[in-house]
């Protein structure tokens, strides 16, 4: 059984708590920024960490732009076609691995 205290000190925390989330569940949220255009707001949702004014710029990356993927798409395939195709019948063997523990 539990003492008196106890059980006052554990409706104490349990009422704090439920003070805290019911602030925060009612809390306003920020206003959202308003900057009239559609290029602000994708800016702001979207923002690009690396611009071209970051040191860090993708801008030389050739793996950035869609004909570099589209380009090694193409390489891809022509080698694959060039591969002679494997003809050949399977012997249908199966490998039993036996291991003896001693």
């Amino acid at each position: 059984m539990s003492s008196p205290t106890a059980y006052l000190r554990r409706k104490l925390i349990a009422l704090l708590l439920l003070g805290v989330l019911t602030i925060v569940a009612y809390a306003e949220p920020e206003p959202a920024l308003d900057c009239g255009n559609a290029d602000c707001a994708e800016s702001d949702m979207h923002p690009d960490f690396f611009s071209h004014t970051s040191p860090y710029s993708r801008s030389n990356d050739p793996e950035a732009t869609s004909d570099y993927w589209l380009q090694k798409g193409k390489d891809f395939v022509r080698k694959q076609a060039s591969l002679r195709l494997n003809k050949r019948v399977a012997k249908n063997v199966i490998l039993f691995w036996v291991m003896a523990w001693v």
